[in-house]
């Protein structure tokens, strides 16, 4: 069922994420765009790679490789949570699956440099 204040948590937690990934990089330049993206996609994938994306030229190689760690870190990230959530079972379910998917979206993201 629909609730505002869920609703209204994730609004606020997928803006803190932008703007932290944002604010690494105006800190500590491209080391903190890729540790931003890294740390935030342990979290929340989709709106780390928002963060970055908006940030600049698709062709510039900093922005694809902070795209690429922020996918292989929350493949990572997933599949601990699944272990952690399902047990050895479901991990050996998950995992490979998901982490062959982010090992897809990252070669496609090189082969475009």
């Amino acid at each position: 069922m629909f609730s505002i204040k869920e609703a209204v948590i994730i609004a606020v937690s997928l803006t803190l994420i932008q703007a932290g990934i944002y604010g690494a990089n105006l800190l500590l330049g491209d080391s903190g765009l890729i540790l931003g993206t890294f740390l935030a996609s342990l979290f929340e994938v989709h709106a780390a790679v928002a963060g970055v994306v908006i940030q600049g030229n698709p062709h510039n190689l900093t922005l694809i490789y902070a795209v690429m760690i922020g996918l292989a870190a929350h493949a990572v990230s997933k599949s601990i949570n699944s272990f952690v959530t399902g047990g050895w079972k479901f991990f050996l379910y998950f995992a490979p699956s998901q982490i062959l998917h982010m090992l897809g979206l990252i070669f496609i993201l090189l082969s475009l440099k």
